[in-house]
Parts: structure tokens; sequence; C-alpha cells
């Protein structure tokens, strides 16, 4: 007699991983990012490898890590939004990295926890899903300009003075003052100037 023997090999159902951008500005653009998927695992860094084999139009490998580059985000209005789904992606613990962009703040939130300045540490599970929400911020302040007349005779009470202003990521912006009354000394306040 001869016995039968069965061999079953039972591979872990694929997870889903959706990356989200925001991006906040005080200026309208037109711009691009990259994000970083690593892991520190060689056979996690092969499934990764095969996984863009299959999704050849949504990442790439390089390094290592599965790139993934979100195209031109067209920012309006000082909003610009983008998301893309990465189905059937590895089990297995992940880090989630943008590149530098710009003159941003840069935060990551996974799910619904709390958003920190740090890579996204995530665990993709057996057929579950999640996100990483990443949000990029342009820090602004208050600029302060200050005009002082020493001779008052020299000028109309109601002349206007104009300032302009130049600064990174090719912001400008302008504010004026005009003089009331006796008053010689003036200030100008500009809110939102990136820094």
């Amino acid at each position: 007699a001869v016995d039968a023997i069965a061999f079953t090999n039972i591979y872990p159902v694929p997870g889903e991983l959706v990356l989200n951008k925001t991006v906040v500005r005080s200026t309208s653009s037109t711009e691009s990012f990259t994000f970083r998927i690593t892991a520190d695992s060689d056979e996690l860094r092969a499934d990764m490898q095969k996984w863009v084999g299959k999704n050849p139009t949504l990442a790439i490998f390089e390094n290592g890590a599965v790139v993934v580059r979100t195209g031109d985000i067209a920012i309006t209005d000082g909003n610009g939004n983008w998301t893309l789904t990465l189905p059937e992606f590895p089990v297995g613990i992940y880090t989630v990295t943008e590149d530098a962009a710009g003159n941003y703040e840069t935060t990551y939130q996974v799910n619904d926890g709390t958003a920190t300045q740090t890579p996204a540490e995530i665990e993709i599970l057996e057929d579950a899903l999640v996100t990483v929400s990443v949000k990029n911020e342009n820090p602004v302040g208050n600029l302060e300009i200050g005009k002082v007349i020493p001779d008052a005779n020299t000028i109309m009470k109601a002349d206007s003075f104009a300032f302009a202003i130049t600064g990174p990521d090719t912001f400008t912006g302008s504010v004026s003052y005009t003089l009331n009354g006796a008053a010689m000394t003036g200030t100008v306040n500009a809110e939102h100037v990136l820094l």
C-alpha cells in the first residue's frame, strides 16, 4: 500500500496601503512629490520587488525601496490633494518617508492616529487596510515694516508708501501705508509671510 502525503502551502493574504497627500501653502503652484517605502527584511524587500513587477504603473523598485511619485499636483487656492491605493501589498512592517520637499513642514498620520513629523512606521496585516496621510504646510509668520519720516514738512500728510516683499519659493507680496493726520511714523503688518 502507498500512503498519500498532501502538502499545503498557506500564503498570507495581502493587505492594502493607501497614500494620501495634502499640500497647504499661501500661493498656487504645481508640484510633484516622492514617497519611499522601505523594510528591514531581505525577504520582505524581495516581496516588494515582486509587487512592483506586478504593478509597474504604480511604483518603481529603487535601492531596496518601493518608490512612488505623485506626478504634478495642482495647488490651487492654497490647497492640493492626491491619493493612491497600492493593492495587494505584501504583509509586513514598513517605513513610509517622503523625500525632502521645499520649504515645507511635513507631518505623517497613520490611519486615525496622531500626526507627527516622524516618518510613518506601519504594519500591513492580512487583508487589512492601512492609510498613511502626509501633509506639507508652509510655515508662516508676520513681517513688520516700519517707516520713519524725520521731517514732516517734506511730505504731504496723505502721501502713500509702497513696500515690495520677495522671499523663498517665489513668494511675493506688497503692502502700503498712508500717512494720516500728523502721524509721521507708521508700521505695516504683512501676515502669512513664508519663513
